[in-house]
């Protein structure tokens, strides 16, 4: 298998736009907001302060985080790979705001060097991601994973 080496398509710059909706509005080039996430479809994130947004390419699986005018921008080879990262940003955000399931769940470690590997503290406050200049709408998606049904 080829691994694609190319980025995702860039994200919207949010100085370029107004708040957290303008930029899900500026959305393009096949990235789409992620509203509900997990077999329940709770929140993802906290519109308009923090969206998740997907992008699905050739051989390339992206996640873009909004964080109040924040970017952080992943991407990998598998879709698989990028419904992990999403669970932990769902869970990180559900503990941050207490608006996902009870309880929410920890972030999964991983579990490939030990069978029972500690569960770390939530972090004390969100950890902003990093600038990422990246520029890229689509309706809303519900998107379900594995961590759902954990």
């Amino acid at each position: 298998m080829t691994q694609h080496t190319d980025p995702p398509p860039p994200l919207p710059d949010p100085h370029r736009v107004g708040d957290g909706y303008d930029w899900i509005d500026a959305l393009t080039d096949g990235w789409r907001p992620v509203a509900a996430w997990g077999r329940e479809g709770w929140d993802l994130g906290a519109w308009p302060l923090v969206i998740v947004a997907h992008h699905d390419g050739d051989q390339l699986y992206s996640v873009g985080t909004y964080t109040e005018g924040d970017l952080d921008v992943q991407a990998f080879p598998t879709r698989a790979e990028r419904d992990a990262t999403t669970d932990h940003i769902a869970a990180t955000w559900w503990r941050t705001f207490n608006n996902g399931p009870a309880p929410s769940p920890s972030p999964r470690p991983d579990t490939t060097s030990q069978p029972n590997p500690p569960t770390p503290p939530p972090p004390a406050s969100p950890t902003p991601p990093s600038d990422s200049p990246n520029t890229g709408g689509s309706a809303p998606t519900k998107t379900t994973s594995a961590f759902a049904a954990a």
